[in-house]
């Protein structure tokens, strides 16, 4: 048997960083709950209506912000290239 120096191959995914969607998610999310907790503790009414809005907008504008900055780093030959 003869013994040979492997080296690791790196991952194709490595050193991407955060990925927008994640973030989004969970900002999403806490909001949604906050929301839930303040109508909870206290006597202010909340407009589902209006926060559902507001939330829907600003998720989508951070996904198309995260898009963008992610095909601009693309397009530069940087990471996650």
């Amino acid at each position: 048997m003869s013994t040979q120096n492997v080296e690791p191959v790196p991952s194709p995914g490595g050193g991407r960083g955060v990925r927008v969607r994640t973030v989004v998610v969970g900002l999403v999310a806490m909001a949604v709950s906050a929301s839930v907790l303040v109508g909870s503790l206290t006597q202010a009414r909340l407009d589902s209506t209006v926060l559902t809005l507001i939330v829907l907008i600003g998720a989508g504008v951070a996904l198309l912000a995260g898009g963008i900055a992610a095909a601009v780093r693309e397009a530069r030959g940087g990471p996650g290239a």
